[in-house]
């Protein structure tokens, strides 16, 4: 098989589909036509990738249609009551802190270069969260 998948991208198909999945897409045809994407069943060569209606659908499953805005600039001390300009339903708190309180929950940014980021963020018991960010085009 590695001959076959060498020749004709099988390889970034399959992680591209399973990729795909992990993230809640479904096939985009299971008859082995070709639909220009990861997510078709297809051999063909330009089903390597996912196809715009793929990134469509992702946009469509990842709306936010809640009406609090998670990631405001506000603090209320966490407890999601709304005051110091957070917005967030009581229980669901805030992931950024306010002005002036030191660095956002993501930390602080180490190193960015293309395609990726890293960044660092103390966890509190003297420990660090290190968050590595792909950026997707």
């Amino acid at each position: 098989y590695d001959e076959y998948w060498t020749l004709y991208g099988e390889r970034n198909h399959v992680a591209c589909q399973e990729i795909g999945h992990v993230l809640g897409l479904h096939h985009t045809s299971e008859d082995g036509s070709s639909q220009g994407s990861c997510m078709d069943y297809s051999s063909d060569s330009a089903s390597q990738w996912p196809s715009q209606h793929d990134y469509d659908m992702l946009d469509l499953i990842y709306a936010h249609l809640d009406s609090y805005n998670s990631y405001d600039t506000g603090d209320d001390g966490g407890d999601g009551g709304g005051g110091g300009g957070c917005n967030a339903p009581p229980g669901k708190g805030c992931n950024k802190r306010g002005t002036g309180l030191g660095p956002p929950a993501m930390g602080v940014r180490v190193h960015a270069a293309g395609d990726h980021e890293v960044w660092v963020a103390s966890r509190g018991d003297g420990g660090l969260w290190v968050h590595h960010v792909r950026l997707a085009p």
